[in-house]
């Protein structure tokens, strides 16, 4: 195996275990009883699993 694929290899897990810790961290947001900051929340998860989506796409390709 190169070297190249060595790094490929590497590149493909860290980006992996950084996809599972922002889908880790969007799950562990809490969303307060109150309608005002409720929202914000919600839109705060989405912008978060967004971006683990998008390390998801960029490990498996």
């Amino acid at each position: 195996m190169g070297l190249k694929w060595k790094i490929a290899a590497f590149l493909g897990v860290a980006v992996s275990l950084l996809a599972a810790g922002l889908w880790l961290w969007a799950s562990r947001i809490n969303i307060l009883d109150n309608i005002d900051t409720m929202i914000g929340e919600l839109q705060r998860i989405g912008r978060v699993n967004a971006w683990a989506a998008a390390a998801a796409v960029i490990a498996i390709s």
